[in-house]
Parts: C-alpha cells; sequence; structure tokens
C-alpha cells in the first residue's frame, strides 16, 4: 500500500508539474511586456524579477524545457507503477500505460494550463514568478540550463544562414512591440512608427544622401560674382561651396545669397559636419540634432565629397515623405 500511495504521489507531481511549466511556457510568450514594464517601474517585486528573467529568455526557456520533461517522465513513471500493482503481465502495462498517460499529460498537462495562462497571463505569471525563478536557479547551478545552451548554439551555428536570427536586443525590442499590438496596449500606427525606429537603425546615411551628382554646388568665385543667379540654380536652402581642389570649403544659405551684395565670408559657414559613408544615419541625426546644423556633407576617405545628407533625409524613414519641408 506504501509503494501505491507513492506511486499516485509521484505521478500527481508530474502531471501538476507538466501543467504549470506547460502554462508557464505560452505564459512566457503572451505575458504582456508593456505591462509587466510598468508593473516593474512601479516597485512591484514578481514583475521586477519576472522583467529580469525576460532579458535573456533561451535561458529561461532551456529551464522550462527541462522542468516539463522531467515532469513528463515523473507522471508516466507514477502511472505504470500504479498500473503494474493492479496488472501482472508487463506487456498490458506498457498498452495501458499508454492509454492512460498520452490522454493525460495530453488535455491535463498541456491543452488545459496553455489556455489558461493564455487568456490570464499577465496575472498569472505574476503569481507563478517565484516558482519560475527558483526552477531556473536550479537547473542553472547543476549545469542542465548552461549545457543545453551550449547544445542549442552549436546546432544554430549549423543551420543558421547569414540572414538568420537576429539575437540582438534590437530584435527583441522589435518583437516587444508587436507583442504589445497583438494585446492592444499599441496602435496599429504605433507600432508602424516603432519599426520605422527600428529600421532606422540599420540605415546609413550612404543610403539615404543625395548622390554628389545631383548636387547643385558653387565656389567663393560665383558668389562673389553673381550670388543671386547662383540662388535661382537650386531649390534647396542651401549649398554646398567647393575650393580650388574640390573639396567642400562651407555651406553658403540660399537666402543669404538672395540679400546679394555680401562678402564671401557673412554668407559662407564654415562650420561643416563631414560623415563617412559607413555612418549609421541615428548617429549622424543626432550629431546634426546637437549641433543645429541642417546639412552635412558625406565625404570618402580620400576626402572627396560624395552626397550630401540633410535633416530632411534622416527623418523621412520615420515620418514618411516630407514634400513641403
Amino acid at each position: 500500500m506504501t509503494g501505491l500511495v507513492l506511486s499516485i504521489v509521484i505521478a500527481t507531481i508530474g502531471v501538476v508539474g507538466s501543467a504549470i511549466f506547460s502554462g508557464l511556457e505560452t505564459g512566457l510568450y503572451v505575458v504582456d511586456r508593456v505591462r509587466l514594464a510598468v508593473r516593474a517601474g512601479r516597485g512591484v517585486r514578481n514583475a521586477s524579477a519576472l522583467e529580469a528573467e525576460i532579458e535573456r529568455p533561451e535561458r529561461l526557456l532551456s529551464a522550462l524545457l527541462i522542468a516539463n520533461n522531467a515532469a513528463n517522465f515523473a507522471g508516466s513513471l507514477g502511472v505504470a507503477a500504479i498500473l503494474s500493482t493492479f496488472v501482472v503481465s508487463d506487456w498490458w502495462v506498457v498498452v495501458l500505460n499508454t492509454i492512460v498517460v498520452v490522454p493525460l499529460l495530453f488535455i491535463f498537462g498541456e491543452t488545459i494550463p496553455k489556455d489558461l495562462f493564455r487568456t490570464r497571463a499577465d496575472q498569472w505569471m505574476l503569481a507563478f514568478t517565484p516558482t519560475l525563478v527558483f526552477i531556473r536557479r536550479v537547473l542553472t547551478i547543476v549545469g542542465l540550463v548552461p549545457l543545453l545552451g551550449i547544445v542549442a548554439k552549436i546546432v544554430q551555428s549549423l543551420i543558421r544562414s547569414p540572414q538568420g536570427i537576429d539575437p540582438t536586443a534590437r530584435a527583441r525590442v522589435s518583437r516587444l512591440f508587436r507583442e504589445s499590438a497583438e494585446s492592444g496596449a499599441l496602435t496599429e500606427e504605433q507600432l508602424d512608427l516603432a519599426d520605422r525606429v527600428m529600421s532606422l537603425r540599420r540605415l546609413t546615411v550612404a543610403g539615404e544622401m543625395t548622390p554628389w551628382r545631383q548636387v547643385v554646388t558653387a565656389t567663393e568665385s560665383d558668389i562673389q560674382r553673381d550670388a543671386s543667379r547662383l540662388a535661382r540654380r537650386t531649390r534647396r536652402s542651401r549649398l554646398p561651396v567647393l575650393g580650388p581642389d574640390g573639396r567642400v570649403v562651407g555651406i553658403a544659405a540660399v537666402q543669404e545669397l538672395l540679400l546679394g551684395g555680401r562678402p564671401v565670408e557673412d554668407v559662407l559657414d564654415r562650420a561643416v559636419i563631414r560623415f563617412s559613408p559607413e555612418t549609421p544615419a541615428m548617429t549622424a541625426l543626432e550629431l546634426l540634432r546637437v549641433d543645429r546644423r541642417p546639412i552635412g556633407i558625406v565625404e570618402g576617405t580620400d576626402g572627396r565629397p560624395l552626397g550630401v545628407i540633410t535633416l530632411k533625409d534622416l527623418v523621412e524613414p520615420l515620418l514618411g515623405d516630407l514634400r513641403a519641408w
């Protein structure tokens, strides 16, 4: 009788454990990260702990995978022990174990808890956070989580293409925005703007600049001869001014040129911001904003101009076409 009671306890622990770990896995995917961040900011301890765990989802998923498999094994072992108490034939034990365990674990250990956690993720994930953290720490200390992580990295290195999954923080933030939109925390317009921000971080000035062959330029002697004629040659508000060697020595405002009859030094701004073609668009935007400059020059390693980049060029990937700039 003692053996039967122990078998029932093991089977119960296995099924309940499978239900909890399966539900936590689903809850991890659907929990509203924005609401979680708000609660963490308000000092809710479980929210802060869960947010910290979610920062490394691969570690958390590894722990849940190991724990869920261990629970399934315990449930199967317990049911088999119960059946062996009443059935003499080993063959019938195997058959009945399959008939009983598969529906039991599938319904009560997988389907029902996953559905419950899917609809109550924001509340239940916080309630089970201490359990989740404890399990993850134990499995990490015994070495199972690090071992599974190493195996996963080896497999990923073998099957991942050069255009594979981006594991960076940018990808995680983008996924966070999409999950928030699906839960209703963000509108489609806000999600679209967030996607544009994420895309902007991958852009460089070389892809957004106006090529040099399309840029209207002037020389210092041109400004001295007929500044107003130069102003009529372009629709832009500023002109790059070239020195004798063909390199940019300054920027002239068309408005200043239209006034006419002014010395070159009065209309020429020699504090030019220069970028290499590989400069990230976000970096260029920040530099122009801080220095309050509307335009910068993109140059090669030899100092030759390759194009011009303006604030308009840099904000259009975020806001769309700005024809009335």
